[in-house]
C-alpha cells in the first residue's frame, strides 16, 4: 500500500502496520542532495496514521495562537474527510 497525502508525506504499509513517511532532500551524508524517504511513525491502522499526519502538519505550521492552531487542525481534518468522500464516490 502507498497513499500519497501531499507533496511531502505518504502512507505506506503492509499487513501488520501503516507507516507515515516523509519525503525530503537529504542534507548530508552519502545521499546528500538525493530525495529520500524517512519514516515518521508506525501505526496500527490508517485512521491513527492520518491523525498523526494532521497533528504533525498543524504543529509544523506557522500558527502563533491557540485559535490559529485549532483552525489549522480543523482545516486539515476537513481536507482528509474530503479525500475520503472522493475515494468513496
Amino acid at each position: 500500500m502507498r497513499i500519497k497525502l501531499d507533496n511531502e508525506y505518504a502512507l505506506s504499509g503492509d499487513e501488520l502496520q501503516v507507516t507515515l513517511v516523509q519525503t525530503r532532500r537529504a542534507a548530508s551524508g552519502k545521499r546528500a542532495g538525493e530525495i529520500v524517504e524517512s519514516p515518521v511513525g508506525y501505526y496500527s491502522g490508517v485512521p491513527q496514521a492520518l491523525e498523526a499526519f494532521v497533528s504533525r502538519k498543524a504543529r509544523m505550521s506557522d500558527v502563533t495562537t491557540v485559535r490559529g492552531y485549532i483552525d489549522r487542525l480543523t482545516d486539515l481534518r476537513d481536507e482528509m474527510r474530503e479525500l475520503f468522500k472522493e475515494a468513496q464516490a
